[in-house]
């Protein structure tokens, strides 16, 4: 048997529900069967991922290595170990949750061929069976780059190295043994953005091919979008820390961590999908979903949430009045302090007059100091004279009023 072109490599953990579909998509390739192999790494899968693989073992019709991690190490060690075992000339990963498109390998090799052997990425097009609340959108808009989900073919391009996802990428296996395969540190994420960077960095090129597609399956509770994102939030602060050359490729943690305003607004929509998660966790628990359908579709419920909202209106409203009140409130008082204000601004300009006043007699006092014993004199003598002369007046008065 010849020696297979391209090695396709899949991390799995726990993968029932999905990987069925990924096994027969390979099934289907338009490349022949002899000229590629599929090693799949289960990552210490607990559900029924070791059993669907064996019965697929039985009936491919590709070769097919299935290699078992003893310990859950996360995808990049899987990834690393499933590589080490490969033998084809290119190594294409996507993920388990993945479905190739018939075409997949036949593209990403022709690609190879055509850009000389370099880094080959791919349109990620989500499953029509995803069906996400806006959260989850959100989420798929965030963690893949615009134009991996673009729908119009396009001609081959160079791209950023941030668009190295291995749910859809390539690279020749001798550049991959040179970098050193995926950082295992990271066991969920970014692995394949430091392997895009350390690749560039190298002088390849990162190419974006149109032609080589797969579908993404990948359905998410609210529950589960949070969790990625917390997850992608710390896997993003070990990112900083091991490689602070790369801190344009997630926000900056300082205006997060350190602003105020930033804060406030992180635990608000914390606290907003913690809320919403535990609405649907208790739905979830406390009714089937036919049932909560037919709770929401009842008249009278579409009445109580016309009612809660027009009170919640009104208490907008009433809060919005008591603002406005405050207000008036608050600008009346600016307007008395203003007045204080230039009251003793005032005041101060009349003391700083009598102070300097009062510099200038002491002053004055100071230069005639040769007459000042002179004056106590007068003044103690004056004092004397005007206190007999009230003594006189009352002797005077008293007389007067005995002989009337």
């Amino acid at each position: 048997m010849e020696a297979p072109l391209i090695s396709v490599i899949i991390p799995v953990y726990n993968g029932v529900a999905t990987l069925p579909f990924v096994l027969a998509g390979l099934q289907t390739q338009t490349l022949a069967p002899s000229r590629f192999e599929v090693i799949i790494a289960n990552d210490c899968s607990t559900d029924d991922t070791s059993a669907i693989l064996q019965d697929f073992a039985e009936k491919a019709n590709f070769r097919l290595k299935v290699l078992e991690q003893n310990l859950n190490r996360g995808a990049s060690a899987a990834r690393n170990l499933a590589a080490r075992a490969a033998t084809g000339d290119y190594l294409v990963f996507i993920d388990a949750d993945c479905v190739p498109d018939e075409k997949l390998l036949e593209s990403h090799l022709a690609a190879q061929h055509q850009q000389g052997g370099t880094g080959i990425v791919g349109r990620i097009i989500w499953s029509a069976e995803f069906k996400g609340g806006p959260l989850s959108e959100y989420y798929k808009q965030l963690y893949f780059p615009g134009p991996l989900m673009q729908a119009t073919p396009l001609e081959p391009e160079v791209v950023p190295f941030t668009y190295f996802v291995t749910s859809n990428a390539s690279v020749p296996r001798r550049v991959f043994e040179q970098l050193g395969g995926f950082d295992e540190d990271f066991r969920y994420l970014w692995d394949d953005t430091v392997l895009g960077w350390r690749l560039t960095q190298t002088g390849f090129k990162l190419i974006l091919d149109h032609r080589a597609v797969v579908y993404h399956h990948r359905p998410l509770a609210p529950g589960e979008a949070l969790a990625r994102f917390r997850r992608q939030g710390q896997e993003a602060m070990r990112l900083l820390a091991k490689y602070p050359e790369l801190i344009g490729v997630v926000a900056d943690p300082a205006e997060i961590l350190a602003d105020g305003y930033h804060q406030e607004e992180l635990y608000r929509q914390i606290a907003r999908y913690g809320l919403g998660l535990g609405y649907t966790e208790g739905a979830e628990r406390s009714f089937e979903v036919k049932e909560l359908e037919e709770l929401l579709a009842r008249p009278e419920m579409a009445a109580n949430f016309a009612t809660w909202h027009d009170k919640r209106l009104e208490l907008y409203r009433a809060e919005l009045n008591e603002l406005k009140d405050d207000q008036t409130k608050s600008r009346a008082y600016v307007g008395h302090l203003e007045a204080a204000y230039l009251r003793e601004l005032e005041r101060s300009k009349v003391l700083s007059t009598e102070l300097a006043s009062e510099k200038k007699y002491s002053a004055n006092l100071e230069s005639s100091s040769g007459q000042a014993g002179t004056g106590r004199r007068l003044t103690q003598r004056l004092t004397r004279l005007y206190r007999r002369g009230r003594r006189a007046a009352k002797s005077l008065s008293a007389r007067r009023s005995s002989k009337g």
